[in-house]
């Protein structure tokens, strides 16, 4: 059977794991992600921690997970651990149970925290969760927010806006919406607000609506680089691969060590059929780690099966599924290995 077969069962497979750079648009990942571990279970908790601006924090931050109950595997309550630089963290070998996340990101900051529920798997097999951890400014006695990106909004959008990020983490689109849009209306050049929109529409598959938000976003700046960035994503999920790659583009120009960027570049590359230079970017993103790892080597095998390059495909795709052990497609990505390998 012809290696382009398996291409293309791999291509179609690439849309299932999409949305899980969707919640770090900010950037993730400058280095390997540190972890926490309760031996002897398969659930995770993979986090991103973002400033009130959307960008990455550039510390490490002190991240704590406080178990409900005795869900611990070692009966221990708590476990603390350092994000990375670019407020990236994972919790893996989790029970199921209610856990609480915390985040002390200092005095600029309020005190953050975001609540968990880990179902059982009636299958035995683990659940990854995702978790994005918006941080939210304090008030100074000037009454107004320390965050730079925000400073010069009137107070009552700023409101409107924090409420709105509440909304969405508790996934009342509805809600998070009419809250943006009210912050917009009292402030016509709320970028972060559009950007915020911007992202529930394209999770919420409204691409259209998407679009008019971060067009929004763009023509109040062109150099904050979390739009540049989901502004390429959704145009690589709209399939306009030429577009996606001129924003791409800049969103590497704009930060270089976003391992996103340099991640879905390489994928829109490859579709093109720029082989080299798309080698060269899923490299970077390996290099850079975090939460991009796995996908990075994932289309690294899509893309050296499609040169014909059989043995370093099957360890790239073999190297994803050690870092992806559940992935939802792992049984048929095992059996495409399988008859790649008894190939002449």
């Amino acid at each position: 059977m012809k290696i382009k077969k398996y291409v293309c069962l791999l291509a179609a497979l690439c849309c299932l794991l999409f949305c899980q750079l969707l919640f770090c648009a900010g950037g993730v990942a400058q280095s390997r992600v540190e972890s926490g571990t309760f031996g002897g279970n398969s659930h995770s908790i993979y986090g991103v921690i973002r400033l009130p601006s959307g960008e990455k924090p550039q510390r490490n931050l002190m991240v704590r997970l406080i178990a409900t109950g005795s869900t611990l595997a070692d009966g221990g309550s708590a476990i603390i651990i350092s994000s990375d630089a670019n407020g990236s963290f994972v919790f893996r070998d989790l029970t199921a149970g209610t856990y609480r996340i915390a985040v002390d990101a200092g005095k600029e900051y309020e005190p953050t925290n975001e609540t968990i529920y880990i179902k059982p798997s009636p299958s035995g097999g683990g659940t990854k969760y995702n978790v994005e951890i918006q941080l939210r400014g304090k008030k100074a006695a000037s009454s107004r927010v320390v965050d730079a990106s925000l400073i010069g909004i009137p107070q009552p959008a700023l409101d409107l806006y924090g409420e709105a990020l509440k909304a969405k983490q508790k996934s009342d689109v509805k809600k998070a919406i009419e809250l943006l849009n009210s912050a917009i209306s009292l402030h016509a050049e709320f970028m972060l607000a559009y950007n915020e929109l911007g992202l529930i529409y394209m999770r919420a598959n409204q691409p259209d609506e998407a679009e008019k938000a971060f067009q929004a976003a763009l023509k109040l700046t062109s150099r904050f680089c979390p739009v540049l960035f989901n502004h390429g994503l959704l145009l690589t999920q709209r399939k306009q691969f030429d577009a996606a790659e001129t924003e791409l583009r800049r969103a590497v120009a704009c930060d270089e060590s976003s391992a996103p960027s340099h991640l879905y570049l390489g994928r829109v590359l490859v579709t093109l059929q720029k082989y080299d230079e798309a080698e060269k970017h899923l490299l970077r993103a390996v290099s850079l780690g975090g939460e991009s790892l796995a996908l990075a080597h994932r289309f690294l095998g899509a893309l050296y099966l499609e040169q014909s390059k059989k043995e370093q495909g099957i360890k790239e795709l073999e190297t994803y599924l050690k870092l992806e052990p559940n992935a939802k497609d792992a049984q048929r990505l095992r059996d495409t290995i399988k008859q790649l390998r008894n190939q002449p």
